[in-house]
């Protein structure tokens, strides 16, 4: 029973995560980045096990991967977008040479 609970957890947070990233990629207004952050700060709370915090890892590699194709495109005010809706998620990007890195504030 244990493991049907930790794996209909990870569904849930997966779920949500999934959410946000669609809401991010498609993001035009600043309603819907704020709700992408919401949904971002409930998955990070909820990210708990090490299955959670890779699902989460993976959302924020995906969005670093997009804020960095936003930049290569000139697109900076996308970029900003995602780096502004991460940092309120309580992520911090740091950007150097090898690329951009996070970490939990």
């Amino acid at each position: 029973m244990l493991s049907f609970l930790k794996r209909e957890k990870s569904k849930q947070l997966e779920d949500k995560l999934n959410d946000a990233k669609d809401v991010l990629a498609n993001a035009t207004t600043q309603a819907e980045i704020d709700e992408a952050v919401k949904t971002l700060r409930e998955a990070r709370l909820s990210a708990r096990t090490k299955a959670d915090t890779s699902a989460l890892e993976a959302l924020i590699a995906e969005q670093l991967n997009a804020r960095a194709e936003a930049r290569k495109a000139k697109d900076f005010a996308k970029a900003d977008q995602i780096r502004d809706a991460l940092t309120e998620a309580g992520i911090a990007i740091e950007d150097g040479p090898q690329g951009s890195t996070w970490s939990l504030k």
